[in-house]
């Protein structure tokens, strides 16, 4: 049986991000589609995925989807809603109401985040966005 050569008696386990606010860039944006039907449409449903880095801690990363439900989409919450988010941080889409996710990538953004217990997990996620950042 092979040996791994790594001493896990000095490894220090990295404390999640602290609630607060932060600059986020977008690193990664993707269109996806949830594996799991929405309970409310019955749908599969399609969601922007990002990958967010916090300026002020890159070594860090946050998660988050913006659904493209009617329910979400109609949400005043720019953390649910990327129309509200769009329109919180200024961003502009196209004359016929589309957007491109690659348009996304390097966006910045101030938010505040909260730790959010999921699965046992205290993760960090998006409680509130506050502006855009040119």
């Amino acid at each position: 049986m092979p040996e791994v050569d790594i001493d896990l008696n000095a490894v220090v386990e990295k404390p999640p991000l602290p609630s607060d606010d932060y600059t986020f860039l977008i690193k990664k944006s993707e269109l996806r589609q949830a594996k799991n039907p929405n309970k409310n449409t019955g749908q599969k449903e399609w969601m922007v995925y990002c990958e967010l880095v916090p300026q002020e801690k890159p070594d860090y990363a946050v998660f988050h989807n913006w659904v493209l439900s009617p329910g979400a989409l109609e949400s005043s919450q720019a953390t649910m809603s990327i129309k509200k988010f769009f329109s919180v941080i200024g961003f502009t889409w196209s004359p016929d109401g589309r957007f491109n996710t690659e348009d996304l990538v390097n966006l910045r953004f101030v938010a505040h985040t909260v730790l959010d217990n999921y699965n046992g997990r205290m993760l960090p996620k998006l409680d509130s966005i506050i502006k855009g950042v040119e």
